[in-house]
């Protein structure tokens, strides 16, 4: 969901500095902000709509079906 650098920034868990430096970096940087902001809001409208995501979850029943030996569906 959220590509490193791009849409925002990927810490690991229960790491607080971490946190903090990106969150410093973000709040440090307006022209950072609205192009990650930007990037996020295109990513979301381009690959989560209604259609994509109907799309996607019929290809991974399709998959899980085909793995388990379902058939005629």
């Amino acid at each position: 969901l959220v590509e490193e650098g791009v849409h925002g920034f990927l810490v690991p868990v229960d790491d607080h500095e971490a946190l903090a430096e990106a969150m410093e970096k973000i709040a440090g940087d307006p022209g950072m902000r609205k192009l990650m902001g930007e990037a996020g809001y295109k990513h979301v409208v381009e690959n989560f709509t209604f259609d994509e995501m109907t799309r996607k979850y019929e290809e991974l029943y399709a998959q899980l079906c085909t793995k388990h030996g379902v058939t005629g569906i």
